[in-house]
């Protein structure tokens, strides 16, 4: 397990004519720089019709906050995760634990 400081972003939502609205990343907004507990826990590569793409899953621990949804992004050095799933830590009100996916670079 690593412990470092990572940087919680939110896109921008921005008008899509087929989906009613799409997540701009271009500039996001940083929402918070927490310190955490940054697990690695699998890997898997699923087969696309044009590659193979590689899908890393993680697990980061920070302490608990209210402004954390699963639209942000986590930013941590030069990986950048898409927060999957958002749990409360064993003690309740004080830990979050953020499922996450690594985005291919």
């Amino acid at each position: 397990m690593i412990t470092d400081y990572v940087t919680i972003k939110a896109g921008v939502e921005a008008p899509d004519v087929f989906s009613g609205g799409a997540m701009d990343w271009s500039n996001p907004t940083t929402v918070a720089t927490v310190w955490a507990w940054i697990d690695a826990l699998t890997g898997n590569e699923p087969l696309d019709s044009t590659k193979i793409n590689s899908l890393l899953q993680w697990r980061l621990k920070i302490h608990h906050r209210t402004d954390i949804t699963t639209k942000q992004r986590v930013f941590w050095k030069t990986r950048v995760f898409d927060i999957q799933n958002i749990k409360p830590g064993v003690v309740l009100n004080k830990w979050l634990v953020l499922e996450c996916i690594e985005r291919e670079a």
